[in-house]
């Protein structure tokens, strides 16, 4: 899914979850994490080698 404004907007955890990633169709590894009492993140994640990396960028 693109994370354009309004869909922002409708991000929300189904029940039962403490922590969902949404990740960007058109930009590659960039998403927003989004935890159970309502804080938002963006992150970045890519590769090194065979491990799987996140980078924070902000609320």
């Amino acid at each position: 899914m693109r994370l354009t404004k309004q869909v922002l907007k409708d991000l929300n955890l189904p029940p039962g979850r403490t922590e969902l990633i949404y990740i960007d169709e058109a930009l590659a590894g960039f998403g927003l994490r989004v935890r159970a009492g309502g804080n938002y993140t963006w992150i970045a994640q890519y590769r090194v080698g065979q491990r799987q990396r996140r980078m924070t960028f902000g609320t």
